[in-house]
């Protein structure tokens, strides 16, 4: 296992905050605000993993998802928003289909729910394997999106 140098996590945070702070100044320069839509504590039993015996007996999983969209105008319709059920049942449809890693998994929930909803302007996707077998007592394993779009 190589150990980074110390600096690398701290060039690291910088950046990432430095992003952030760039992100949002530009959100507000352009007078852009954004409507959070999310399903919180999603919980499914799957198939994923690289073990024969995660494929066998499945996995516990959590998943938390926001999706943000432009806060421009009045929403009298579900059309004119996200509607959870849709956001939920790609999800599941995604779970059923076993696949070796979450980031796989992961990447194919945010391809398909940028296809169906054009005015996404974020989203943070997250999902949590419970228990990892790991030879080891841990929580849970974590793979996250977080992304911003035009």
């Amino acid at each position: 296992m190589e150990i980074l140098p110390s600096g690398y996590m701290l060039a690291t945070k910088i950046l990432y905050k430095t992003t952030k702070q760039y992100i949002r100044s530009q959100l507000h320069l352009n007078r852009f605000f954004i409507l959070f839509i999310a399903l919180n504590t999603i919980e499914l039993i799957a198939s994923h993993g690289l073990y024969p015996e995660e494929k066998t007996l499945g996995n516990h999983f959590v998943v938390n998802i926001s999706v943000g969209i432009a806060d421009e105008s009045s929403i009298k319709d579900i059309s004119d928003t996200i509607d959870y059920l849709v956001l939920f049942q790609i999800i599941k449809k995604h779970f059923d289909k076993p696949v070796p890693l979450l980031e796989t998994l992961l990447q194919s929930i945010e391809k398909e729910i940028i296809q169906h909803y054009n005015i996404v302007k974020y989203l943070n996707l997250s999902i949590h394997k419970k228990n990892p077998p790991m030879g080891a007592q841990i929580a849970s394993s974590e793979v996250r999106l977080e992304k911003y779009y035009q």
